[in-house]
């Protein structure tokens, strides 16, 4: 069987970016014959990748990865098996950083008027790490109270805030734009919600 399997990948605890590609390859030595390289995603097999190259003393097999929020805490491993049905493996866990997935601002009123309190709820996708949240109208900042996060999608956190806004007729047609900006990686996420306000006779 294959004496040992090895990967080089970037250095363990390292945060990388999520839209950069990076290059794990997998080494394996020794054997009769030499070792077959397959690489797994959390215990899903990789299968469309290039073929392993042969050298004097083993194999090896590259892996390109466009980091994407799925593969924050994501183990890669790589298994070295011949005929002998030997198997052994390397594995190597990512820490990815992402801004949030998605952002929704979700109104609790559907009918707008003036004189009434609107409530909205802004709701961040998973980021890592963690996203704050802001309020905007038009280049005015609002204050909303942000609600606690919680652990969700891909290991990173999921964060909301409320806002709520006395409605004037000034209002209608004006937008209320939320973000969710990471100050670590220096981006932000945001949607709008548009005013329209009932006037009454």
């Amino acid at each position: 069987p294959p004496q040992k399997v090895w990967i080089e990948a970037p250095p363990p605890g390292l945060p990388l970016r999520s839209g950069t590609i990076i290059r794990l390859i997998c080494f394996s030595i020794g054997g009769s014959p030499k070792g077959t390289l397959n690489w797994y995603k959390d215990e899903k097999a990789l299968s469309d990748y290039p073929k392993q190259v042969p050298s004097d003393k083993g194999v090896s097999k590259e892996l390109a990865v466009r980091l994407q929020p799925s593969d924050n805490m994501a183990t890669y491993r790589c298994n070295a098996t011949n005929k002998a049905k030997m198997v052994l493996n390397a594995s190597v866990k990512l820490m990815v950083q992402f801004p949030a997935v998605s952002v929704t601002i979700i109104a609790k009123q559907k009918d707008l008027r003036r004189g009434q309190n609107l409530s909205l709820e802004c709701l961040s996708g998973s980021s890592n790490p963690q996203a704050n949240i802001s309020w905007s109208l038009g280049s005015t900042r609002l204050k909303g109270v942000d609600l606690p996060p919680k652990n969700t999608t891909f290991g990173g956190i999921s964060v909301r805030s409320t806002l709520s806004l006395p409605l004037s007729s000034q209002h209608h047609g004006q937008r209320i734009t939320c973000q969710a900006y990471s100050s670590l990686l220096s981006e932000g996420v945001n949607t709008f919600y548009k005013l329209n306000v009932l006037c009454e006779w």
